[in-house]
């Protein structure tokens, strides 16, 4: 992907992934790096570098994935989409409820913002090793079957058929987008 005069939105930006993912960006020619987060999890402070390039700023509306008029506002101007919030393992097991509706909803959110911008804009979800669960053969590769055994992996697996299921039904219209989501390990 060419990223040189683009505006990029990092959801999740200032979490442990979200802000090392900021700092490559910067070796990009870039016009400007939005960092989105509602800084449950990140902290300001895995930016302090990132911070003083001129090329980066924070969201000024908030981070909220579940707020969607903030979503859109934010995704309005965007060329590309970097999405790494998400509720982690150990909160899904203890509260399935937000972990659905922040890493279910709060996606729909975003997806629907996408669509509603109708400009071609790229979306790069993280979805998660999660979603193969346990080893049913070994090495593990993109064609292991699912066999996920706890609710993020479930999340993660919706997720991935989220993006999946709005990319076919706007591929005809002018709301188009692509995505690619990457399976960490």
């Amino acid at each position: 992907m060419n990223l040189e005069g683009k505006k990029v939105l990092v959801i999740g930006g200032a979490g442990f992934i979200g802000s090392h993912l900021v700092d490559e960006l910067l070796n990009e020619p870039i016009k400007e790096v939005v960092i989105f987060d509602n800084l449950s999890r990140g902290r300001l402070e895995n930016l302090s570098i990132a911070l003083k390039d001129k090329r980066v700023k924070t969201y000024q509306n908030g981070g909220e994935l579940l707020h969607p008029e903030i979503v859109q506002d934010a995704v309005s101007n965007a060329d590309c989409i970097f999405n790494l919030a998400a509720l982690w393992l150990l909160h899904c097991w203890d509260f399935p409820r937000s972990a659905f509706e922040v890493n279910c909803g709060g996606l729909l959110n975003l997806l629907e913002a996408i669509i509603k911008t109708q400009e071609q804009q790229r979306l790069v979800w993280s979805s998660s090793a999660s979603v193969y669960g346990d080893a049913i053969c070994e090495p593990m590769t993109e064609n292991h079957p699912l066999n996920n055994n706890n609710f993020y992996g479930a999340t993660k697996i919706a997720g991935e058929q989220m993006c999946r299921s709005f990319y076919h039904r706007h591929l005809k219209t002018k709301s188009e987008f692509e995505y690619v989501g990457l399976r960490y390990m």
